[in-house]
């Protein structure tokens, strides 16, 4: 039922909640679902002549025009096949990496240092970057496969696909595809209640629930110019986070949603989730 996209959200919703205490049958720590990615050639970024129109657009949120020009200019990337989590990755997973592994971060977002059992099949958020380094690294060590954060444009393109949507689900807005801040739950939910926002791919939660770190530390686009904001100024170097700009009501850390070519560097990577990527061959 939670991703039955017939059901209600109030169903949906009472059905995950119900699987976190009971177990979750879609989650496997050691065996995670994966949705198979083929490579080919994709163009992302955005064209410098259409920056005026998505500040216009999206004049609500009150973004600066280096904020777009970070997505500039629009280029071509080859991608090797890969696979991409199915869903972020989850309280109960990284408990499960915790437990194995004795390592000293724990998420700020479990009140007084407690797992949140009530939320395992949620995904886990406000942690480092390093941590979700750490993560992946035991995953590879414990199957004896190759898993690793996705990049940047792997990212992108398992949101987005072939049609370069600027939303998973299309073109258009809709509230009902995400959690956003629009829904007005103002917290995390579990994966894949929103079924009706699965990227092309079949990937869920690439917008909304909370927003995701890749690979990659933030560097110009080939041709672009390196764009010195606030998290510049304050972080020095850091790392790209995905899918947590609310086209509506504006940034809020961890739940807010769109994903697509543009608005896709939010300002708050601290507070960040992220999903497992493998390798193939």
């Amino acid at each position: 039922m939670v991703e039955d996209r017939e059901a209600t959200l109030v169903a949906r919703l009472a059905a995950g909640n119900l699987l976190a205490l009971a177990g979750d049958p879609r989650l496997r720590a050691l065996d995670p679902p994966m949705v198979e990615i083929d490579g080919g050639t994709a163009i992302v970024g955005l064209d410098p002549a259409r920056v005026g129109d998505v500040l216009q657009r999206y004049d609500k949120l009150g973004l600066q025009d280096t904020w777009i020009r970070k997505e500039c200019p629009q280029h071509t990337v080859k991608l090797s096949a890969y696979r991409i989590g199915k869903y972020p990755v989850t309280n109960g997973e990284y408990r499960d990496f915790l437990l194995d592994t004795h390592y000293h971060e724990i998420p700020t977002s479990w009140s007084l240092r407690r797992y949140p059992i009530e939320r395992a099949n949620h995904p886990v958020y406000t942690l480092s970057a390093a941590a979700c380094d750490a993560y992946v690294r035991w995953l590879s060590d414990k199957t004896g496969r190759r898993f690793r954060l996705p990049t940047e444009y792997e990212w992108e393109f398992a949101a987005a696909g072939r049609e370069r949507r600027e939303f998973p689900w299309g073109d258009a807005f809709d509230t009902e595809r995400a959690n956003t801040c629009e829904t007005a739950i103002f917290d995390t939910t579990p994966v894949g209640a929103f079924p009706g926002g699965a990227s092309p791919f079949g990937a869920h939660d690439m917008a909304g629930n909370v927003e995701e770190y890749v690979a990659d530390v933030y560097r110009p686009y080939p041709g672009g110019a390196a764009i010195d904001d606030h998290l510049s100024q304050i972080h020095g170097e850091y790392r790209v986070a995905r899918g947590a700009v609310s086209p509506d009501s504006g940034i809020l850390p961890g739940l807010a949603g769109a994903t697509g070519t543009i608005l896709s560097r939010p300002p708050m990577p601290w507070d960040s989730g992220w999903r497992k990527r493998l390798e193939r061959g």
